[in-house]
Protein backbone atom coordinates (compact mmCIF):
# COMPACT_ATOMS: atom_id res chain seq x y z
CA UNK A 1 0.00 0.00 0.00
CA UNK A 2 2.89 2.24 0.88
CA UNK A 3 2.71 5.74 2.39
CA UNK A 4 2.15 9.57 1.49
CA UNK A 5 5.86 9.84 1.72
CA UNK A 6 5.38 9.42 -2.05
CA UNK A 7 5.88 12.30 -4.33
CA UNK A 8 6.32 12.21 -8.47
CA UNK A 9 8.85 15.04 -8.47
CA UNK A 10 11.56 16.26 -6.42
CA UNK A 11 10.47 19.77 -5.55
CA UNK A 12 7.32 18.52 -4.54
CA UNK A 13 9.29 16.08 -2.21
CA UNK A 14 11.57 19.01 -0.73
CA UNK A 15 8.42 21.34 -0.48
CA UNK A 16 6.41 18.77 1.34
CA UNK A 17 8.86 16.97 4.09
CA UNK A 18 11.40 20.60 4.54
CA UNK A 19 12.03 20.63 8.68
CA UNK A 20 10.49 17.49 8.45
CA UNK A 21 12.58 15.05 10.74
CA UNK A 22 12.20 11.29 10.54
CA UNK A 23 12.00 8.08 13.11
CA UNK A 24 12.85 4.61 12.11
CA UNK A 25 11.61 2.67 8.81
CA UNK A 26 10.57 -0.78 8.42
CA UNK A 27 11.18 -2.09 4.76
CA UNK A 28 10.18 -4.77 3.07
CA UNK A 29 12.20 -7.10 5.17
CA UNK A 30 11.40 -6.48 8.26
CA UNK A 31 15.08 -4.84 9.00
CA UNK A 32 14.87 -1.31 10.60
CA UNK A 33 16.48 1.29 9.28
CA UNK A 34 16.45 4.62 11.25
CA UNK A 35 17.10 8.09 9.73
CA UNK A 36 19.33 10.36 11.22
CA UNK A 37 17.76 13.40 13.35
CA UNK A 38 18.52 16.69 14.47
CA UNK A 39 22.26 17.82 14.60
CA UNK A 40 23.62 14.59 13.00
CA UNK A 41 21.92 15.50 9.55
CA UNK A 42 24.59 18.16 9.25
CA UNK A 43 27.51 16.05 9.86
CA UNK A 44 29.92 15.66 6.53
CA UNK A 45 28.86 12.08 5.60
CA UNK A 46 25.62 10.98 7.40
CA UNK A 47 23.82 7.62 7.63
CA UNK A 48 22.60 6.22 4.34
CA UNK A 49 21.44 3.32 5.19
CA UNK A 50 17.55 4.62 5.71
CA UNK A 51 18.09 6.33 2.57
CA UNK A 52 19.07 3.14 0.52
CA UNK A 53 15.86 1.48 2.31
CA UNK A 54 14.03 3.86 1.12
CA UNK A 55 15.11 3.43 -2.38
CA UNK A 56 13.71 0.15 -2.75
CA UNK A 57 10.33 1.10 -2.21
CA UNK A 58 8.36 0.92 -5.37
CA UNK A 59 6.00 3.67 -6.67
CA UNK A 60 5.48 5.23 -10.33
CA UNK A 61 8.19 7.24 -10.79
CA UNK A 62 7.83 6.42 -14.38
CA UNK A 63 4.91 9.19 -14.44
CA UNK A 64 6.03 12.18 -12.70
CA UNK A 65 5.04 13.43 -16.61
CA UNK A 66 1.84 13.36 -16.25
CA UNK A 67 1.21 16.31 -13.76
CA UNK A 68 3.16 18.53 -15.62
CA UNK A 69 1.13 21.02 -17.98
CA UNK A 70 0.85 21.19 -21.62
CA UNK A 71 4.14 22.41 -23.23
CA UNK A 72 4.10 23.65 -27.03
CA UNK A 73 7.69 24.10 -27.40
CA UNK A 74 10.13 26.54 -29.21
CA UNK A 75 8.97 25.68 -32.92
CA UNK A 76 5.99 27.21 -34.71
CA UNK A 77 4.31 24.02 -36.58
CA UNK A 78 0.38 23.00 -35.67
CA UNK A 79 0.56 19.55 -34.43
CA UNK A 80 -2.89 18.20 -32.59
CA UNK A 81 -1.34 15.87 -29.18
CA UNK A 82 -3.11 14.77 -26.27
CA UNK A 83 -2.11 15.81 -22.90
CA UNK A 84 -2.96 14.01 -19.38
CA UNK A 85 -5.00 16.85 -16.87
CA UNK A 86 -4.57 15.02 -13.52
CA UNK A 87 -7.33 17.22 -11.96
CA UNK A 88 -10.32 15.92 -14.75
CA UNK A 89 -8.33 12.67 -15.23
CA UNK A 90 -9.07 12.82 -18.98
CA UNK A 91 -6.97 12.97 -21.71
CA UNK A 92 -7.58 16.80 -23.37
CA UNK A 93 -6.05 17.96 -27.01
CA UNK A 94 -3.40 20.84 -27.44
CA UNK A 95 -1.62 22.08 -30.36
CA UNK A 96 2.55 20.76 -30.17
CA UNK A 97 4.83 22.92 -32.16
CA UNK A 98 6.76 20.24 -32.99
CA UNK A 99 10.47 20.43 -30.63
CA UNK A 100 11.47 20.59 -27.23
CA UNK A 101 7.84 20.34 -24.74
CA UNK A 102 7.51 18.10 -22.10
CA UNK A 103 6.75 14.20 -22.09
CA UNK A 104 3.42 15.31 -21.46
CA UNK A 105 2.51 14.73 -25.24
CA UNK A 106 0.78 11.98 -27.07
CA UNK A 107 -0.08 11.24 -30.39
CA UNK A 108 -3.18 9.25 -29.28
CA UNK A 109 -5.73 9.50 -26.34
CA UNK A 110 -5.62 6.03 -25.75
CA UNK A 111 -1.58 6.43 -25.07
CA UNK A 112 -1.98 9.34 -22.87
CA UNK A 113 -4.65 6.99 -20.67
CA UNK A 114 -2.47 4.18 -20.29
CA UNK A 115 0.66 6.44 -19.81
CA UNK A 116 -0.99 8.37 -17.07
CA UNK A 117 -3.74 6.25 -15.30
CA UNK A 118 -4.36 6.56 -11.74
CA UNK A 119 -2.41 9.82 -11.33
CA UNK A 120 -4.88 12.49 -9.76
CA UNK A 121 -4.92 15.93 -8.25
CA UNK A 122 -3.44 14.45 -5.44
CA UNK A 123 -0.13 13.97 -7.19
CA UNK A 124 0.24 17.65 -8.08
CA UNK A 125 1.34 18.82 -5.13
CA UNK A 126 2.72 22.09 -5.23
CA UNK A 127 2.87 22.52 -8.73
CA UNK A 128 0.51 25.49 -8.68
CA UNK A 129 2.86 26.97 -6.76
CA UNK A 130 5.72 27.25 -9.47
CA UNK A 131 6.23 30.51 -11.03
CA UNK A 132 5.31 30.30 -14.49
CA UNK A 133 7.89 30.66 -17.65
CA UNK A 134 5.90 33.04 -20.16
CA UNK A 135 5.98 31.02 -23.18
CA UNK A 136 8.22 32.50 -25.93
CA UNK A 137 5.22 32.93 -28.54
CA UNK A 138 4.00 36.17 -25.90
CA UNK A 139 7.95 37.32 -25.61
CA UNK A 140 8.49 37.57 -29.63
CA UNK A 141 4.72 39.32 -29.90
CA UNK A 142 6.46 41.79 -26.98
CA UNK A 143 9.42 42.09 -28.61
CA UNK A 144 7.56 42.26 -32.15
CA UNK A 145 5.46 45.37 -31.10
CA UNK A 146 8.49 47.24 -29.63
CA UNK A 147 9.92 46.95 -32.89
CA UNK A 148 7.17 48.76 -34.86
CA UNK A 149 6.61 51.16 -32.25
CA UNK A 150 10.08 52.41 -32.73
CA UNK A 151 9.86 51.90 -36.58
CA UNK A 152 6.78 54.23 -36.85
CA UNK A 153 8.70 57.02 -34.05
CA UNK A 154 11.80 56.98 -36.30
CA UNK A 155 9.28 57.41 -40.04
CA UNK A 156 7.40 59.86 -37.36
CA UNK A 157 11.10 61.67 -36.90
CA UNK A 158 12.06 61.20 -40.36
CA UNK A 159 8.72 62.19 -42.18
CA UNK A 160 8.63 65.92 -40.13
CA UNK A 161 12.34 67.18 -40.34
CA UNK A 162 11.58 66.24 -44.41
CA UNK A 163 8.35 68.28 -44.27
CA UNK A 164 10.04 71.28 -42.33
CA UNK A 165 13.11 71.54 -45.11
CA UNK A 166 10.68 71.34 -47.85
CA UNK A 167 8.52 74.37 -46.02
CA UNK A 168 11.52 76.03 -45.88
CA UNK A 169 13.09 75.59 -49.41
CA UNK A 170 9.37 76.53 -50.61
CA UNK A 171 9.56 79.59 -48.60
CA UNK A 172 12.89 80.66 -50.26
CA UNK A 173 12.36 80.00 -53.32
CA UNK A 174 9.09 82.33 -53.59
CA UNK A 175 10.04 85.46 -51.52
CA UNK A 176 11.50 88.43 -53.56
CA UNK A 177 14.83 89.93 -52.34
CA UNK A 178 14.92 92.58 -50.30
CA UNK A 179 14.75 95.94 -51.77
CA UNK A 180 18.17 98.22 -52.19
CA UNK A 181 18.10 101.24 -51.98
CA UNK A 182 18.20 102.56 -55.59
CA UNK A 183 14.89 99.91 -56.45
CA UNK A 184 12.82 101.22 -53.46
CA UNK A 185 13.22 104.91 -54.64
CA UNK A 186 11.99 104.18 -57.81
CA UNK A 187 9.22 101.88 -57.02
CA UNK A 188 8.01 104.82 -53.99
CA UNK A 189 8.40 107.29 -57.55
CA UNK A 190 6.33 104.82 -59.87
CA UNK A 191 3.64 104.41 -57.05
CA UNK A 192 3.47 108.63 -56.33
CA UNK A 193 2.67 108.74 -59.99
CA UNK A 194 -0.12 106.08 -60.38
CA UNK A 195 -1.56 107.75 -57.46
CA UNK A 196 -1.63 111.24 -58.32
CA UNK A 197 -2.20 110.60 -62.77
CA UNK A 198 -6.53 110.86 -62.81
CA UNK A 199 -7.18 110.27 -66.31
CA UNK A 200 -9.79 112.56 -65.50
CA UNK A 201 -7.59 115.09 -64.89
CA UNK A 202 -6.46 117.43 -68.14
CA UNK A 203 -2.54 118.39 -67.50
Amino acid sequence: LGNKNNYLREEECILACRGVQGGPLRGSSGAQATFPQGPSMERRHPDTSGFDELQRIHFPSDKGHCVDLPDTGLCKESIPRWYYNPFSEHCARFTYGGCYGNKNNFEEEQQCLESCRGISKKDVFGLRREIPIPSTGSVEMAVAVFLVICIVVVVAILGYCFFKNQRKDFHGHHHHPPPTPASSTVSTTEDTEHLVYNHTTRP
